[in-house]
């Protein structure tokens, strides 16, 4: 690399020895980190708010929560955690609209139920569904993303309270793949 590369540490995690074997448990130190395809050098990462442990109660009814951190490219260093958004069950999973909005999943192991949220440039949520994993013939798809700036790939919104689904399709005459448009607009 160049010489004036800088390396700024995210975090210093120990070795992950200690998750406990319940479903739902994970890792009670940070996890999932990755920059924020809309904002520059900011850091979001998760981290289990219950110590990792599924048979534990929710801190404040969260379970896990979402956190991100920006990085001062004068100083190079990064700013506190500051919370993003909290989540009753495990986090899944968040891709980004290229306008900011998210698409954030969390699940529960034990009932195999998943929920999609949008996401609010604020932190807000707003529910878009609550379903079982297992239940192929009702599946709603998964959002359609597309390469967009920097090489980062987007949720694809054809309107701002809009995104494109597309999925399997399954039914008991085979699979009819399928492309729909969810409008979410209040």
């Amino acid at each position: 690399g160049d010489q004036n590369d800088v390396v700024v540490e995210v975090a210093s995690l120990p070795v992950d020895d200690e998750i406990p074997l319940s479903y739902d448990a994970c890792s009670r130190h940070p996890r999932s980190f990755h920059f924020h395809p809309c904002h520059d050098h900011t850091v979001v990462y998760v981290q289990a708010l219950d110590g990792g442990e599924s048979l534990s109660e929710p801190f404040e009814g969260d379970r896990d929560a979402m956190y991100t951190r920006p990085l001062d490219a004068t100083t190079m260093t990064l700013a506190s955690p500051t919370k993003f958004a909290g989540l009753e069950w495990r986090y899944s999973d968040l891709d980004f609209c290229e306008s900011g909005l998210g698409i954030i999943e969390e699940y529960r192991w034990k009932d195999r139920m998943e929920r999609k949220w949008i996401l609010e440039t604020d932190g807000a949520k707003r529910l878009l569904w609550q379903r079982s994993w297992e239940d192929r013939y009702t599946a709603p798809g998964e959002p359609l993303t597309r390469r967009g700036a920097r090489g980062r790939y987007f949720i694809v919104q054809p309107s701002p309270t809009s995104i494109y689904l597309q999925g399997s399709g399954a039914s008991a005459l085979g699979d009819r793949p399928f492309l729909d448009r969810l409008d979410f607009g209040e």
